[in-house]
């Protein structure tokens, strides 16, 4: 049934997800024929709100009007909220950051999941997912979108970083002009953080701070929002977050006596070992290595055993052609105790070293050196470093 109301006694809806209004043409309409089809307003509070029809409530006020058509119908905030989103999704041309607000709202403030906003309207669940996720961006981002600075599929990736992270992103975009693969690329190497093998359990609260299970930061927690890949990655998109574990973790293995290190820097401080001043000893701990973690690069929080001893990171210049020989010998039958299964055994390792330690050299073995070994192909020095310490407290 249609009534009729004083336009003084409605206001305008707050949950409304439409927030532009372009009334020119009708405001022309509504002086020669006035409102035709009802408002749907709601009792609320000494008055009633608009439900639908906010544009020809505004159109009516414009126009001059003091009464208006209306439906009165009783509802509950979700109803009112529900049909309102309904109603914004069959305009045309809907500005994507007004759908994602109405449907981030169902979702937060009702509850609501993706699959059943997707089976209400009648869209893919990755759609309602993406859309919906649209809301989280920040201001900057916001701005670029509506102003078609950025795209929108540029935007619904920037959509699931932290504010930081996405104001950074946003900043590289606008002065690189990348595709959206591109932009995920770029994101994948300069703000991820790999899960896998972190210092702390996924499924707890750690550093004061929420679980990685669940969390919304985590590639693998949205199904609906990341690819098969980025899934598969199981990586961290909250670098504040992430970031304070690790500290937190590198910390408290340091408190206990563990010795920092870096796989970056070659100088060392006063907190930290420089790749200049160790050298990564394996899986063989022994008299000669020492506990440490690793604060940077690919291992950060990693803790691994280490050589800091002098002489096998410089190596010994003095070497005769008798110890030369010995070593050669040495070598030849942890080779053949080793079997063939095997390549150059711990101890031919480490005789390695004390080679290479005649020229000097740290970084590489020569073939001259390997030769002498009796192997064809060249080893890494800093492999050799890493099990001489293990053999040299077995014939010390």
């Amino acid at each position: 049934m249609t009534d009729t109301l004083p336009i003084s006694k409605i206001k305008p809806s707050s949950t409304n997800p439409r927030k532009t209004f372009d009334t020119k043409d009708l405001v022309a309409s509504v002086k020669r024929e006035g409102v035709l089809d009802p408002l749907i307003v709601r009792p609320k509070g000494k008055g009633f709100e608009v439900v639908t029809g906010e544009r020809r409530y505004r159109s009516a006020k414009e126009a001059g009007l003091t009464e208006v058509p209306v439906q009165i119908r009783e509802m509950t905030d979700e109803d009112a909220q529900r049909i309102q989103v309904v109603e914004n999704l069959q305009r045309e041309n809907v500005p994507v950051l007004e759908e994602a607000d109405g449907f981030e709202a169902l979702m937060t403030t009702f509850g609501w999941s993706a699959r059943k906003l997707a089976e209400t309207l009648g869209k893919p669940r990755r759609y309602i997912a993406e859309r919906s996720h649209l809301a989280h961006l920040r201001g900057p981002a916001r701005d670029a979108l509506s102003s078609g600075k950025i795209a929108e599929g540029h935007a619904i990736v920037l959509s699931r970083l932290d504010e930081e992270a996405q104001e950074y992103m946003l900043g590289r975009q606008l002065e690189h002009g990348w595709t959206v693969d591109r932009l995920k690329q770029q994101i994948e190497t300069e703000v991820e953080h790999s899960l896998d093998g972190v210092p702390w359990s996924l499924e707890v609260e750690y550093a004061e701070m929420r679980a990685c299970a669940g969390c919304p930061g985590r590639t693998k927690s949205k199904p609906d929002l990341f690819d098969r890949a980025t899934r598969a990655r199981d990586a961290c998109l909250v670098a504040s977050c992430w970031t304070a574990k690790m500290d937190y973790a590198i910390d408290t293995l340091a408190d206990t006596g563990v010795q920092r290190v870096s796989e970056t820097r070659r100088r060392s401080t006063a907190k930290c070992l420089g790749l200049d001043d160790w050298a990564d000893a394996g899986d063989y701990p022994t008299k000669y290595h020492e506990s440490a973690v690793v604060v940077d690069g690919a291992r950060i929080g990693q803790q691994i055993w280490i050589v800091t001893d002098r002489d096998l990171l410089a190596g010994r210049a003095e070497t005769d052609e008798d110890e030369l020989a010995r070593m050669k010998n040495a070598a030849d039958s942890a080779v053949e105790w080793m079997g063939s299964e095997k390549e150059l055994s711990p101890l031919g390792l480490a005789l390695l070293v004390r080679v290479m330690a005649r020229s000097k050299k740290r970084d590489r073995v020569h073939a001259l050196s390997l030769a002498e070994l009796g192997e064809e192909d060249e080893w890494d020095g800093v492999k050799a470093v890493q099990l001489a310490a293990a053999i040299l407290s077995l014939t010390s």
